[in-house]
């Protein structure tokens, strides 16, 4: 019995979602909602107009100046590196504990204590350590008055 709550400790401590973080270098090309792609070595990325840059001189200011305007916001759901770069009413946010990429999302305080005990086992043990603690208490103190 002993060897399974053990057992079962350990498997909720290290269970976590992992998603890997985004090439840095893709940055500017997908916060301003353009498409990244790839043409043997050279990556681009690709405008609405049809129009492509190679990565590299994007990332440079050696073509698609005109692409590159500073009025932009990142819409929600999409990846995102500039904090302050999300569009009003959302927020750059990564659940605790998950390695990878921040997106803009419209979350509210209530998710965000949820990812908690999703995200963080350890948080959700102490919890649920804390409850049981206290409901012992609580039937103590009442043992107590009989």
């Amino acid at each position: 019995m002993k060897k399974i709550f053990i057992t079962l400790i350990l498997l909720i401590v290290f269970s976590t979602i992992v998603n890997a973080a985004m090439d840095p270098r893709l940055k500017e090309c997908i916060q301003r909602g353009y498409e990244p792609t790839h043409d043997s070595e050279i990556q681009y990325c690709v405008f609405p107009d049809g129009n492509k840059c190679p990565l590299e001189d994007f990332n440079n200011e050696l073509c698609g100046l005109e692409y590159k305007t500073e009025d932009y916001c990142v819409k929600e759901s999409l990846l995102v590196w500039d904090k302050d770069k999300c569009c009003e009413g959302t927020e750059a946010y990564l659940p605790p504990n998950v390695a990878g990429q921040s997106t803009c999302r419209d979350i509210s305080l209530s998710q965000k204590i949820s990812d908690q005990f999703m995200y963080r086992p350890i948080f959700s043990i102490t919890v649920i350590v804390i409850l049981i603690i206290a409901v012992f208490i609580v039937f103590w103190i009442l043992k107590k008055r009989k």
